[in-house]
């Protein structure tokens, strides 16, 4: 019997979907159409992952921070076999067959690039036309301006991340075991960390039957090499701001109208449970944050600074 061919993976990064109004999809609304499509699928793996099978609520979804994030997500080819091992994103095994995407790049325009589509698009072929624009980065288009011709058969969405620019909330308490009334502990920073503006890796999710693939690793790695070869984006998502406040919104440094400049450092709020895969991604536990409940399950926080490039 010949052996199983390992199979391929796409990632395709997606950009932020702006002020959309976004939908969670349901098992009777799967693909809601109110929902940049390739949105619906990194929500449809958040929701299997996060609500299905961790039993988080679904109102906390989808959150103030969604409009302004990029997301990526791996696709396999229809047909193939996961394995079904580890828990999230836990392994950081290795496969070769894989196949980054970039619809466009850091120098303003987006060309025919060939990649792949999810099941919730349209099943007739399309091309892009080569394209620019002077008061926007490429990565912050709307995903109808992505290129998209479609293979047959369709891939499959099986593990997705999420990256949170700049600015986040933060709060004068140097002691979390006191935080002023009403704080989240999730949302807590120390005063060490508060004056630099930093992104912040979430949802990150893969399918139970595709863990064992390193896929939550390959998704680590994938957002933040884009980050670092992207510092621009992440100073103009400072300037735009969210809803947390304005930390790195002031500052010294070459940023942009004399904001502080993203430097290259990154936190995640981590389940304890994948604390070792984050280490073994160069990523330090800091204990000064403790760890807290969010949904029923422990998480913590970790640090790691990725080397920018000039921009």
């Amino acid at each position: 019997m010949p052996p199983t061919p390992k199979p391929t993976f796409t990632t395709l990064p997606l950009p932020p979907p702006g002020s959309i109004p976004l939908t969670l999809p349901t098992a009777s609304t799967p693909h809601p159409p109110s929902n940049p499509p390739f949105h619906n699928d990194a929500l449809t793996i958040r929701r299997e992952v996060f609500i299905d099978e961790q039993h988080c609520t679904p109102e906390g979804e989808i959150d103030e921070d969604e409009g302004r994030s990029w997301s990526w997500v791996v696709y396999v080819e229809e047909g193939s076999t996961g394995t079904g091992t580890g828990t999230g994103s836990t392994n950081t095994n290795t496969t070769t067959n894989t196949t980054t995407t970039t619809p466009s790049t850091s120098s303003g325009s987006s060309t025919n690039t060939t990649i792949t589509t999810s099941p919730s698009t349209s099943s007739t072929s399309s091309t892009s036309s080569t394209s620019s624009s002077t008061n926007e980065s490429p990565t912050m288009k709307e995903e109808k301006d992505l290129p998209l011709p479609l293979p047959l058969p369709l891939p499959i969405p099986i593990a997705t991340i999420r990256l949170v620019p700049p600015p986040h909330g933060t709060h004068p308490t140097p002691d979390l075991a006191t935080p002023p009334a009403g704080l989240n502990p999730a949302d807590y920073i120390p005063e060490s960390k508060s004056h630099e503006p930093y992104i912040k890796l979430t949802r990150v999710a893969v399918r139970k039957p595709w863990r064992g693939h390193g896929l939550g690793r390959r998704l680590v790695e994938e957002a933040l090499g884009w980050a670092a070869r992207n510092p621009r984006e992440i100073q103009m998502a400072g300037r735009r701001g969210g809803a947390g406040g304005l930390v790195g919104q002031k500052g010294t440094g070459p940023g942009l109208e004399g904001e502080a400049e993203w430097k290259g450092l990154v936190l995640v709020h981590a389940q304890t449970s994948v604390e070792g895969m984050y280490a073994r991604l160069g990523f330090e536990t800091d204990e000064a944050l403790g760890r807290w409940d969010e949904e029923g399950i422990e998480h913590l926080g970790m640090w790691r600074r990725v080397s920018v490039l000039s921009s």
